[in-house]
């Protein structure tokens, strides 16, 4: 008969989940991932596909074989209109008016419901979200389930959480990856909706035992909603899974991609997005171009990932050499960040920009590759990056971006290219020592102690980076985990 404690479950409610892909589905795999190697048997609930969203099955392979996930179809109006009038565009084919009209109306119908779910509160996966409530209702009852996470965007997720917690009573972890209501994209929306939303996310904040924020900025506009509850905050910033990089091959770490390299790469990974990209960045960077051919010859943009096309067309006007390769599976964009010269980083630009970290730059820091950050300096990322000594900071004016890049380019030529930052500064963002964070927070919820199998060093680095929360005034230098 095995000594061993039995592992505590948590039910994960996460809409986007793998082999769905994209940059917000990392940090929920990863504490899944790591969570079984803290006693804890998560139950994940996903959503079948997200259609805003690629698929990525290469993410399966980094998740444990026994993890249980379950699915639920998302309602998808508009692959519904493609089912039933598909078969109806064949069988009159041959009228060809015939047929542009059901490809007419087609167009239309699935315009409008796209139209009606962008409208829909508090997002277009509410209709997920109510109707896996039963289910997961029962799941929790027959399968004693201990805490519930769950985690934001969507707010479906948290949505779905809190009327379970109000049913069931358990302890509820609510995850905000990054602002809501607060977010520069939110407000611009229409004043009812703005309160709408408001309105909810003040019952979440105020219903969840514990909020988690990705990092103290946010965690502090969070916190000041509930003044008389901030104790139940916490920053767990998004980190860096070391694994990963792990299973590069060796060929692609640290831009040692071989002789032939002949042109100067800045690189973005992610959607390449215009709430980021203001008109200074391309126009900077076209006024380097044109300072020199040699510098026309021997540098390229390089966006891995989505790009709008009204940004492709103003780099094009701007004479900015552009590579795009669109969305790659995870580790190929791993690779791509390890083998660039120089990895670019802008700042949002609306509202409560500074305060947001993006994931992707934990990976940056994690690839080893000099950062370029475009925007405040006083920004969140900004500092981060400025205070593990991994890049540079430069204000988003034009002249200033063509001098900084004419700077690094004959760094580069020259062989002299500044590093970025050292693995042994982020060793406390590891995603690994992050899940056991995560597990301290639940375990305080439920009360009990869970005795789980940990390596020492991962001890150790519990051990030396506490649990922050808006009661904690203990300085660090990692900005973002720091009060």
């Amino acid at each position: 008969m095995s000594d061993k404690p039995p592992k505590r479950r948590v039910l994960i409610i996460a809409n986007a989940f793998p082999p769905t892909g994209g940059a917000g589905v990392q940090r929920t795999a990863k504490f899944a991932k790591y969570l079984t190697r803290f006693g804890w048997r998560p139950v994940v609930w996903s959503a079948s596909y997200v259609p805003s969203l690629p698929l990525d099955a290469t993410l399966l392979d980094d998740l444990p074989d026994d993890l249980d996930c379950r699915r639920r179809p998302t309602w998808d109006p508009t692959r519904r209109i493609e089912r039933t009038l598909t078969p109806l565009a064949e069988l009159v084919g041959g009228w060809s008016a015939m047929a542009s009209l059901v490809d007419g109306i087609a167009r239309r119908l699935g315009r409008l419901s796209r139209w009606l779910l962008a409208r829909c509160v508090p997002d277009e996966q509410v209709i997920w979200a109510l109707s896996s409530y039963r289910t997961l209702r029962r799941i929790i009852r027959d399968e004693n389930i201990g805490v519930i996470f769950s985690t934001f965007s969507p707010a479906s997720n948290h949505l779905l959480a809190w009327m379970l917690q109000k049913k069931t009573g358990l302890p509820w972890v609510a995850d905000f990856r990054g602002l809501w209501t607060d977010d520069h994209e939110h407000v611009g929306r229409w004043v009812w909706r703005r309160l709408v939303d408001r309105a909810l996310e003040q019952r979440f904040l105020t219903g969840a035992e514990a909020v988690i924020a990705a990092s103290n900025a946010q965690r502090d506009i969070l916190a000041d909603r509930v003044p008389h509850e901030k104790g139940k905050f916490h920053t767990i910033p998004n980190g860096l899974d070391f694994e990963d990089f792990d299973k590069i091959p060796s060929c692609h770490i640290c831009g040692t991609v071989g002789p032939e390299r002949k042109k100067f790469t800045l690189t973005f990974a992610g959607q390449f997005r215009e709430t980021q990209v203001s008109p200074e960045y391309l126009e900077g960077i076209g006024k380097f171009i044109r300072r020199s051919a040699e510098y026309e010859r021997g540098f390229e943009l390089r966006i891995v990932g989505q790009i709008s096309d009204r940004l492709r067309e103003r780099a094009h006007e701007a004479g900015v050499p552009l590579v795009a390769t669109g969305y790659l599976p995870h580790l190929e964009a791993l690779s791509e960040m390890n083998s660039a010269d120089m990895l670019l980083l802008p700042t949002a630009i609306k509202t409560s920009s500074s305060s947001v970290v993006p994931g992707k730059v934990f990976e940056y820091l994690g690839s080893g590759r000099p950062i370029f950050v475009i925007g405040e300096r006083d920004s969140t990322v900004a500092r981060l990056v400025e205070s593990l000594e991994a890049g540079v900071c430069v204000d988003r004016n034009a002249e200033a971006i063509a001098d900084a890049l004419t700077a690094y380019w004959w760094a580069w030529k020259e062989g002299g290219l500044p590093g970025g930052c050292k693995r042994n500064k982020l060793v406390r963002l590891d995603l690994e020592a992050l899940a056991d964070r995560l597990s301290g927070v639940m375990i305080r919820l439920i009360g009990h102690t869970v005795i789980a199998e940990r390596s020492l060093p991962v001890r150790e680095v519990a051990a030396a980076v506490p649990l922050q929360t808006t009661g904690t005034r203990e300085a660090e230098p990692v900005e973002v985990m720091s009060p």
